[in-house]
């Protein structure tokens, strides 16, 4: 496992604050089918499209949105429940059932309790026609997945460019000593989707960002850029910008990460992160937050060297 000794700003230290002509609000249409937006997710072949679901208990509807809140269709995805959506991602399809170059990936892993044995990963093929309040269908295949070190609550999930899942832990866990460990991130190997035995998610690295409740560093979503270079990882309070190994979809040990802090932009319940664009040294996000009517976020936030 790598470690987490990555110099940069630490997450109780000073972080970039959202420069205020840097922001821009999009409100949502048909944002009241859109109440508890719980994660978000950029297409790959459909350049500012975005797509985002209810949390736990609502319906299993896939919903597209262009970065102006425009809706651009929606699709229910037929023979599922939406037990506790907590993650999205958008990334390649793998494995033999795979019947698209692209697909966009549900994670069904929220666990507050800690009481889930197992969780479930669904993915559905990227539609290939979006269209202003267009209602559709979608059928999901599935992976089962059991973590190799017991229970985690999940709301962070990404796509690496081999088509490894990679999953990133909420919660707070303690050392046999005490100490609040730094986030977790596992892998789901990409040949799970050709098996049909329980996937076993394997610890693979952290990330310094300690899970602390005073300090609003729950993990809550995160996005791999189109290049796979580049990882956003949001908390309720701050952005973290990580430089990635493209070979192994993870933070590269001993590069700088940067932070952004939004916790000036007034989400409700910050949730959802997708990175739109990187130009140069920045990068255009798009956030998404639980709420009746409440408006997608755009903001603008350094990167770290590629």
């Amino acid at each position: 496992m790598q470690g987490c000794d990555r110099k940069g700003v630490t997450p109780d230290g000073d972080a970039d604050a959202v420069a205020a002509d840097s922001l821009r609000l999009a409100p949502v249409v048909d944002a009241f089918q859109l109440t508890e937006s719980s994660g978000a997710a950029v297409s790959v072949t459909h350049p500012g499209v975005l797509y985002t679901f209810n949390d736990s208990g609502n319906d299993p509807v896939l919903y597209a949105f262009d970065t102006t809140g425009m809706s651009r269709g929606r699709w229910i995805v037929n023979r599922i429940r939406n037990h506790d959506w907590e993650a999205a991602a958008v990334g390649r399809c793998v494995g033999h059932a795979a019947t698209a170059a692209s697909c966009v990936y549900l994670g069904d892993v929220g666990d507050n309790g800690l009481e889930r044995r197992a969780v479930i990963i669904y993915r559905v093929p990227e539609p290939e026609l979006l269209a202003p309040g267009a209602v559709g269908e979608a059928v999901a295949d599935s992976i089962v997945v059991r973590y190799e070190d017991g229970q985690h609550n999940v709301e962070a999930m990404y796509i690496a460019p081999d088509g490894s899942t990679i999953l990133i832990a909420k919660e707070r866990r303690r050392t046999a000593s005490g100490a609040v460990r730094p986030t977790l991130i596992y892998r789901v190997a990409p040949s799970a989707w050709d098996s049909a035995q329980v996937a076993e998610a394997k610890l693979v690295d952290s990330l310094p960002i300690v899970p602390r409740a005073a300090t609003s560093h729950q993990v809550t979503d995160a996005s791999l850029s189109i290049d796979g270079r580049t990882l956003a990882v949001r908390t309720y309070a701050q952005i973290f910008l990580f430089a990635v190994d493209p070979a192994t979809g993870l933070p590269r040990p001993g590069v700088a990460h940067m932070v952004c802090d939004v916790r000036k932009l007034a989400e409700p319940q910050g949730e959802g992160v997708g990175i739109v664009a990187r130009r140069g040294e920045r990068a255009r996000l798009v956030l998404t937050t639980e709420g009746e009517g409440e408006p997608l976020r755009l903001v603008t936030c350094p990167t770290p060297p590629r």
